[in-house]
């Protein structure tokens, strides 16, 4: 009997994973279509301190575990020019694509026309319907603005999102992979000739906003070369709070394993954060919960890390006006702190 039900919890396990193919119920960016209500989080709380040292390997979030993430190896592959979009009176943008887990990601690069070495920052979008997203999404003004500012700016487009491969993406661990995988090349790359021959792979930091924010933690957890994150509206790196990112079964599983659900949460490994860190949130986000933000804001500031953070009355999930102007301001201030 106990075996027959094991064989089952596994069977929807896998199912589910397939399923997950492409998100479908993460938060999606403002405005954007059929963008669902944020997920009721009063009777939601943090799972208990894990009383298990690291998930076991026979368990199906094994290979989301932080023992198997540490242990790969990134930047298998290079990253290639597919095509020239614009030229700016800053910087050129070129379309690219690199390898990650056996798919092909695309996404742009900004180069700065000036000369020089300039520091590399990696921009993640948040969630946004398959129907609309296109490359030049909406946090391609902000790549912009960084790249204006001095920085050659790499925005993928993570995978499930148009051109990009399908591939799974539990707990956002591909997405991750994805971005790691670039980070690898992009040292491997830089200062040869090409289109990163002005990349300096010493200084380079990231910013995510929303889905991007909560895998920029999951990032910054696994890579301490990188110097500085601007979070912006980033959801939980705490797994047993994002619910609603796990299928059924998953949430079954989850209730029944909530020690091994904590070990994969980027949370537990705050610790492990060498990154100065910018957490910036609306506190009428009615998308991603400002608490998560605060709640982030307060565990970083216990474990004596290099952490500012910012919240905006009366500002949505994205913002706009002399707020998003704020923002911008604030952020290439950060960057300028901590990548020049």
């Amino acid at each position: 009997m106990h075996k027959t039900i094991a064989v089952l919890l596994l069977m929807c396990i896998l199912l589910s994973s397939c399923s997950s193919m492409v998100p479908s119920s993460l938060p999606l960016m403002e405005n954007a279509a059929s963008i669902p209500p944020m997920e009721n989080t009063a009777s939601i709380t943090p799972l208990p301190i894990s009383t298990i040292s690291s998930v076991p390997t026979n368990s199906p979030l094994y290979p989301y575990s932080y023992d198997v993430l540490r242990q790969k190896q990134y930047g298998q592959g290079e990253i290639k020019i597919e095509g020239n979009l614009i030229s700016d009176t800053k910087f050129t943008r070129y379309q690219i694509s690199y390898p990650s887990d056996g798919l092909k990601i695309y996404g742009f690069i900004d180069v700065p026309l000036a000369s020089g070495k300039f520091p590399v920052v990696i921009a993640l979008h948040g969630h946004i319907n398959l129907d609309v997203y296109r490359t030049m999404d909406y946090s391609s003004r902000y790549a912009d603005l960084i790249a204006r500012s001095g920085y050659i700016v790499i925005h993928p487009n993570l995978r499930n999102y148009p051109p990009s491969d399908n591939g799974l993406d539990q707990f956002y661990s591909g997405s991750a992979d994805d971005v790691l995988n670039l980070i690898a090349m992009v040292r491997k790359q830089a200062g040869q000739s090409g289109f990163l021959a002005k990349a300096d792979a010493s200084r380079i930091g990231i910013w995510g906003h929303s889905m991007g924010g909560g895998i920029a933690l999951r990032v910054i957890t696994l890579d301490p070369g990188i110097r500085a994150a601007v979070l912006y509206g980033a959801v939980t790196g705490d797994l047993s709070l994002r619910r609603f990112g796990f299928s059924g079964a998953n949430q079954v599983y989850a209730q029944s394993h909530p020690e091994e659900i904590q070990l994969i949460s980027p949370s537990s490994h705050y610790g492990e954060i060498q990154a100065a860190v910018s957490i910036h949130h609306g506190l009428s986000d009615t998308r991603v919960p400002p608490q998560w933000s605060k709640d982030l804001c307060s565990q970083m500031t216990d474990l004596g890390k290099n952490v500012e953070c910012f919240f905006y009355p009366d500002a949505p999930h994205t913002f706009s006006g002399e707020t998003e102007q704020l923002f911008n301001q604030r952020s290439v201030d950060f960057f300028s702190k901590y990548l020049r």
